[in-house]
């Protein structure tokens, strides 16, 4: 980890200066590039209402469940109503249960 040679400087120098003359015709190139871009996004029509409806409804429609999927959901649903259904028969018992134990009248 010395010094760099002399020969290794002047390798660099030059490779710094080819750099140096690519860097306008580069530039140039970049700038034609940009320019043609421009243009072609001036000639182009921006999409139609129609497209842009079709385009939102598409994304939708990959949110869309498959089949299965709604069968699986629907399956869980009926599930949970039926436990809701025994939670509540449930409940219904308990105060039966502690009326008729605190009110022995009955």
């Amino acid at each position: 980890m010395g010094m760099p040679t002399i020969e290794e400087l002047e390798q660099q120098i030059a490779e710094l200066e080819r750099k140096i003359a690519d860097e306008p015709r580069r530039l140039q190139e970049e700038h034609e590039r940009e320019l043609m871009e421009e243009e072609s996004r001036r000639a182009t029509l921006p999409p139609s209402q129609e497209v842009l409806d079709r385009k939102r409804e598409s994304k939708l429609n990959v949110d869309l469940y498959t089949k299965k999927e709604v069968e699986n959901i629907r399956n869980e649903q009926k599930r949970d109503i039926v436990l809701i259904l025994l939670f509540i028969a449930a409940i219904a018992a308990m105060v039966g249960w502690i009326y008729t134990s605190l009110n022995p009248t009955l």
